[in-house]
């Protein structure tokens, strides 16, 4: 429960962030990493770009989740073509309410995506996409349309764009098949990155195990062994996850990457609490992971606590070691607290809270019925406009 207080920023006082929400509730903030502070172990860059999507906190939005299900699929590329943007190939269908939620916004968050650009004052800008739950969903398909626009240069502002990083939480499925080839030829080309994270106890990529784990853990509240695992992930059912997942024999039980995986196959001690323990993560800090081309020496790193050779194990291994370009597995396995049994979904990044919705009439939307809010945040305080829809 919190309360905030808005003071009217000055005209002139340069923004570093944009709130955008339809009434929808797609909700978007985009930030300068400029305005964060600096930490030396950071990967990041004054000039990259954050564009966060919120996830489900009402119930109208778990009602758009059951109602997706029913719903019948759109093409992308016809949908996409009011607005110029050219996408390749045929029959690319995505949730409809997912892509027709991100559309009704669209020319709001290009608009303060240029915006930031601009802040930026840079030629190789890197984007970073994230949210959870459907925000999850909003950032992989926002993701692919601008990929998709940045090789037909049908999105002008995307020539300053170097690459797009996208990080999603508990994300729905949202994409075709077809969709999640097209999705999968941009991380080939080193354009995307995909981290796809979900809470697991179980770590599979089978909806099935999943569901069934999750039905166990909440019929026995909380007490079932297996539990907790998120199943939200899963639906709707019959659509996808873009991504890689290194197969195994057996095709129900796909491995994700986790950090526990990386220990159990080099012999290191399994630990919860601990990630900095050198005897399980035994990496310097200054290794970009963010680079190719430090594979080397991350391997020379895991070479120094297992003392053997671990190249040959490279092609064996690819979701260890990142075999060929760019074909570590997407999907991240995280396994959520026992305090989170029935609501794995509502807990990421540490954070979990009594049952998955706020409570009734304390999550206000500020943007009215056929409107755009449109705010703009400076050192000095907001300013708030708020568009017509119908100006599309």
């Amino acid at each position: 429960m919190e309360s905030y207080f808005l003071r009217r920023g000055k005209k002139d006082d340069p923004k570093y962030a944009t709130y955008i929400s339809t009434y929808d509730n797609m909700v978007c903030l985009i930030l300068n990493a400029s305005k964060i502070k600096s930490n030396p172990n950071s990967i990041l860059l004054p000039t990259d770009i954050f564009v966060t999507f919120k996830g489900c906190n009402v119930l109208e939005d778990y009602e758009k989740i059951i109602e997706d299900q029913f719903k019948s699929t759109k093409n992308l590329e016809d949908l996409l073509l009011k607005f110029g943007i050219k996408i390749s190939g045929k029959n690319n269908k995505v949730n409809t309410s997912i892509v027709k939620d991100i559309l009704k916004g669209w020319n709001e968050i290009l608009q303060a995506l240029a915006e930031h650009i601009k802040i930026s004052n840079s030629n190789n800008i890197r984007l970073f996409l994230t949210g959870t739950s459907v925000g999850g969903a909003y950032s992989t398909l926002f993701g692919l349309i601008l990929a998709e626009g940045k090789i037909s240069n049908t999105i002008p502002i995307m020539k300053n764009i170097k690459s797009i990083h996208i990080i999603t939480f508990g994300s729905l499925t949202s994409f075709s098949k077809t969709t999640s080839d097209l999705f999968n030829k941009h991380i080939d080309s080193g354009l995307i990155t995909l981290d796809r994270i979900v809470n697991q106890a179980i770590t599979t990529s089978s909806n099935t195990i999943q569901n069934t784990h999750a039905v166990i853990g909440v019929a026995t509240l909380g007490l079932a062994f297996f539990g907790p695992n998120d199943n939200i992930p899963s639906f709707p059912v019959g659509y996808h996850h873009p991504g890689y997942i290194v197969d195994s024999k057996d095709k129900e039980n796909q491995i994700p990457y986790s950090i526990n995986n990386l220990r159990k196959f080099f012999g290191a001690s399994d630990s919860d609490t601990n990630y900095r323990d050198p005897k399980t993560w035994p990496f310097s800090e200054n290794i970009n992971f963010d680079n190719k081309d430090y594979k080397n020496e991350l391997i020379k790193e895991i070479e120094k606590i297992v003392n053997f050779d671990i190249k040959p194990y490279d092609l064996l291994f690819p979701q260890i070691i990142g075999a060929g370009e760019n074909k570590m597995s997407n999907f991240i396995s995280h396994r959520g607290s026992q305090y989170t049994y029935a609501t794995s979904h509502a807990e990421y990044l540490g954070l979990f809270y009594f049952g998955i919705l706020r409570i009734a009439e304390l999550q206000k939307n500020p943007t009215p019925k056929g409107e755009i809010a449109y705010f703009s945040l400076c050192d000095s305080g907001v300013n708030i406009k708020f568009i017509k829809e119908f100006s599309h």
